[in-house]
């Protein structure tokens, strides 16, 4: 449903996972396949680094809902834990 969907891209992926964790799965599988190598790796946003292991990244918004940013596939990025640590500190 429309609706809800644009009412899902308002919340944060923690929200989204709380209440509906099948949209949040999915939406998560689709932006780990975005950042997916030919090799099967995961590669982060800044390209620095790469791993077959999801639990080394975190999902993060290019463009924060603080500014507008919406969750969608197109405002999502992988970035690793320390990365992300990094860009939140700005």
């Amino acid at each position: 449903d429309i609706k809800e969907l644009r009412r899902l891209e308002e919340l944060s992926m923690a929200n989204i996972r709380e209440i509906n964790p099948g949209y949040w799965k999915h939406l998560s599988n689709l932006v780990f396949e975005k950042h997916q190598d030919a090799e099967g790796y995961y590669v982060s946003a800044s390209g620095n680094h790469r791993s077959k292991n999801k639990l080394d990244f975190q999902i993060d918004h290019i463009t924060p809902r603080s500014q507008g940013g919406l969750t969608t596939l197109e405002n999502l990025q992988l970035l690793t834990r320390s990365e992300n640590a990094v860009k939140g500190a700005k």
